[in-house]
């Protein structure tokens, strides 16, 4: 088996949970931030055990705190959790998953002696800067800067990027007397200057080689108003940033004029592929006529002489504490950061240790000590064409990782990969766990036991028989299904006959070439051949395999031996299939080639690539009393989305079989037990039946809540428009034309909300949406 090993270095993250209102705790955890290596993407959060009306307001969220505090890690996704130290540590340790905890008077006090046990420093950064920009005589005057800032004034401290008075000495120390160095004393009136003059500062060292990536709908720059003054406006100002998204600040109660020379800088670098401009955002405090006035003002600004950029005044903040989906729709999903990113492939046998080396960075550090300076996100592509690993790592923590695997690093599960914070010369090594064992985890989260028996190990045995994803192929039309049924109850079909029926059947790819086809069939086991005799003693005709082909043959009806007719073979002997094991009976195997399609269909639709997708197939979940059968299980990423959340998708899978109230019921019951789980109903028939529509619609409505962009709990209904189409790279042809920011964002739960719409005739989920905003609006205008 190959694997691929996708892996990505970048900046270690932390967090800072603070006290509310509390301007010295977020001014130290500023200064904190900006002594790291990429510290300017660190988020900082007041941290509350109870939400006040006014709190829900300022921080925008209807959730509970813990709820509120554990989506805004899942947006961030930092490594390290920094906390004020009379936080109450017992509370923060439930939603803070496995990740580390470290006191903020730790890791200051590591910082200004010089031992910072996780993430590099900006004074080694400053090293490996002088060593590769000032090493030699510059002919561009590149200088410099370091500003000295006033010591509590946190609105000039985070736009001066300014560290703990230990760094700012040291850097100082470094540079003084270099020609190429300047002090610049930071104030309010002079910031705007100090930002536009083209220079080297704090924040390059902050941001040294780190790269940003986010979907391009999400590239939309912004310009954020506020008050200077304000603690709420700055905890949302320096989040904002921490997100990964570029834009500009704009404090109010000074001139706008002395930002022309911003405005012009920001302009000229605006993005040139499109005519619509920046989001301009008003921040918490800001009165309506005030955030008017300087979007008003914006707007009529021009990055050239015939040129005008339109610009989108958003008069609303975002809320960092709610689903990721919900973050991503608003565009302030946070960015994934990395330095360096590496691919490689190697070659293994199943349940064979693996071992590799962790990338390093492209610029020198310490290799003496314990120090941890990096962190190492890897992804794993079991390229095995037969899904029996999992490709997709979501629902366990790093525990489980370790014990699944016996992977002996310490390791926790972000965002479809594996996290190691790690050092220098670092070498990674574990056993690949299978699919089903992966599963096996990840119910458990939920009290549920997973059983695989029998059908499991025959689902799996009958796809690797038919060549995995690769080999279902041929199949996926309704013409093969129907050359298949030829050997329903375990009848013999003579040779002209299957020929016959191909030809009539036309399986995709195969119209005109019968004996292609028949090959195809016995290369995936589904027949084998044999012959037709006559019995000479019961006077009926049976099948014979070509093996047990002898001097002397036994009738399988009753069970008499006689010779064959040898010397009449042209005339007596009838050349016949018939099919094989689970074949024999029922060809169609209880939904399992349902099961299969709908696996190449939510690759080559949403996922794009096996490697996007974990599987599961026929299995049982039990629950005290509770017995729920799963067909298909389904983890995969979106192709098109950068975000890596996956979605969560489960599968009552039908050949030409109806859905009945079970199949209901059981969907009803995993709905309620795995919220935001995708529900979904496969069959080989073209249409839904009223009997299946009037069951269904009730399970739909009862998931229909929610504020998101999706309802709780989606429900897709696929039938052979999407499982069987004509055209096998577009399995979404007969929805028409898609617009690209549909595909972007999120093509599955777009489809999710259509197809519910076109095979029960349900009002789109969007459109209920839009009708509630509007009936808001007009009740508060009201």
């Amino acid at each position: 088996m190959t694997v691929g090993i996708e892996q990505e270095l970048s900046p270690i993250r932390f967090c800072f949970l603070i006290r509310p209102k509390n301007k010295a705790d977020f001014r130290r955890a500023v200064e904190i931030s900006h002594s790291l290596w990429g510290g300017i993407y660190n988020p900082i959060l007041p941290l509350y055990k109870r939400f006040t009306v006014q709190q829900r307001k300022e921080l925008r969220t209807h959730l509970n705190p813990p709820e509120f505090y554990s989506n805004f890690l899942l947006n961030f996704d930092p490594d390290i959790i920094v906390y004020e130290d009379s936080i109450d540590f017992e509370y923060i340790k439930d939603f803070v998953s496995d990740r580390i905890l470290i006191k903020l008077s730790e890791i200051r006090e590591q910082l200004e002696s010089h031992s910072l046990e996780y993430g590099l420093s900006i004074l080694h950064i400053i090293s490996i800067l002088l060593e590769s920009e000032f090493k030699f005589a510059r002919n561009d005057n590149l200088k410099f800067i370091l500003p000295k800032t006033p010591p509590k004034d946190n609105h000039l401290i985070i736009n001066s990027t300014k560290p703990i008075s230990k760094y700012y000495e040291g850097i100082k120390s470094a540079l003084e007397g270099k020609s190429f160095f300047e002090t610049f004393e930071i104030k309010r009136d002079n910031i705007a200057s100090f930002l536009n003059y083209p220079h080297l500062s704090i924040i390059d060292l902050n941001l040294f080689q780190i790269k940003t990536k986010r979907s391009i709908y999400h590239e939309t720059e912004y310009i954020y108003c506020y008050d200077p003054n304000n603690f709420i406006d700055l905890i949302y100002l320096w989040n904002i940033r921490a997100s990964g998204r570029k834009g500009l600040a704009l404090p109010i109660g000074e001139s706008l004029d002395n930002y022309n020379e911003t405005f012009r800088k920001f302009y000229t670098n605006y993005n040139r592929n499109t005519s619509l401009g920046p989001n301009v955002i008003k921040g918490y405090s800001l009165e309506m006529n005030q955030f008017n006035e300087i979007a008003d003002y914006i707007s009529t600004f021009t990055r050239s002489k015939d040129e005008v950029i339109s610009v989108v005044a958003q008069n609303w903040l975002p809320s960092f504490g709610e689903t990721r989906e919900t973050a991503d729709y608003n565009g302030i999903s946070s960015a994934s950061l990395f330095h360096r990113v590496e691919y490689k492939q190697m070659n293994t046998s199943e349940g064979e240790h693996l071992r590799y080396d962790l990338i390093e960075p492209l610029f020198k550090t310490r290799s003496f000590g314990f120090e941890k300076f990096y962190k190492v996100r890897s992804k794993f592509h079991f390229l095995d064409n037969l899904c029996s690993f999992p490709n997709v790592l979501d629902g366990i923590t790093g525990v489980d990782w370790s014990r699944l695997t016996h992977d002996i690093g310490d390791v926790r599960i972000s965002r479809g990969g594996v996290v190691r914070i790690s050092k220098v010369n670092s070498h990674a090594s574990f056993f690949i766990p299978e699919a089903i064992e992966f599963l096996k985890t990840f119910f458990r989260k939920n009290n549920f036991t997973l059983v695989s028996g029998a059908s499991n190990k025959l689902s799996k045995q009958i796809y690797k028989n038919l060549g995995g994803n690769y080999g279902i192929f041929p199949f996926m039309s309704k013409g093969a299904l129907k050359v298949l049924e030829e050997f329903e109850g375990g009848k013999a079909v003579l040779n002209e006959t299957l020929v016959a029926s191909i030809k009539r059947n036309q399986p995709l790819h195969f119209e005109s070439d019968a004996k292609r086809f028949i090959k195809v069939l016995l290369d995936c086991k589904i027949i084998e051949l044999g012959v037709e005799l006559h019995c000479e003693i019961c006077q009926q005709r049976f099948f014979i395999h070509l093996n047990n082909i002898g001097n002397k043959v036994t009738c399988t009806t009753c069970r008499s031996t006689f010779e064959p007719p040898q010397n009449n073979p042209l005339k007596e002997f009838k050349w016949a299939y018939i099919g094989t094991g689970p074949y024999t009976n029922n060809n169609k195997i209880d939904g399992l080639f349902c099961s299969y399609f709908a696996i190449e269909f939510f690759k080559e639709a949403f996922a794009k690539m096996h490697d996007r997708l974990t599987v599961g197939m026929n299995f049982e979940l039990k629950k005290n009393k509770q017995e729920i059968e799963i067909d298909l299980f389904l983890q995969l990423l979106q192709g098109g989305l950068n975000n890596d959340v996956p979605d969560t998708v489960f599968c009552e899978c039908k050949t030409y079989k109806s859905f009945s109230q079970k199949d209901i019921d059981r969907l009803r019951l995993i709905g309620q037990n795995y919220p935001n789980s995708i529900l979904t109903f496969c069959t080989l028939n073209d249409e839904l039946s009223q009997e299946e529509i009037d069951l269904i619609i009730p399970l739909v409505e009862e998931f229909r809540k929610g504020t998101g962009n999706r309802p709780l709990n989606p429900v897709l209904i696929l039938t052979a428009n999407e499982l069987l189409p004509d055209e096998k790279l577009r399995p979404l042809a007969h929805y028409g034309e898609i617009h690209l920011s549909v595909r972007v964002n999120d093509l599955l739960g777009y489809i999710c909300d259509h197809s519910v719409h076109r095979y029960l005739g349900l009002e789109l989920w969007s459109e209920i949406k839009l009708r509630e905003w509007r009936e808001f609006h007009q009740s508060r205008n009201n």
